[in-house]
């Protein structure tokens, strides 16, 4: 049993649609295809907690899921990928953007200090 399988099954009999999983959890629909192709997404263990509520998963395969989701994570940190792929590329980000704030709110923002 792999997990992409269990999640792509439970979101078919749940009768849902890869966009609407994603709308659920205010992701793209891509990130839901990508978790039922085996390949990396950015979903954490609240996200998949979640998604496995949308779905109406029982008690037994919730717990399945959920070790197979800290495996998966065990064997990221095991080949040293503690956080995700994109952190050997932070060297490549602009200084302007790393730890600026790029998250923070509209209103939060200091864009006076920005030039046009």
């Amino acid at each position: 049993m792999d997990l992409a399988t269990v999640m792509k099954r439970l979101r078919v009999e749940a009768g849902k649609v890869p966009l609407s999983a994603a709308t659920h959890l205010d992701k793209s629909r891509q990130v839901i295809v990508r978790l039922e192709d085996g390949r990396p997404t950015s979903l954490s263990r609240p996200q998949i907690e979640s998604l496995l509520d949308f779905y109406g998963a029982t008690t037994e395969v919730r717990a399945a899921v959920l070790g197979l989701w800290s495996e998966i994570k065990k064997e990221d940190r095991e080949r040293g990928n503690p956080r995700g792929f994109w952190t050997e590329y932070t060297d490549q980000i602009w200084p302007q953007f790393r730890g600026s704030g790029m998250g923070r709110l509209p209103g939060q923002s200091d864009l006076g200090a920005l030039t046009w």
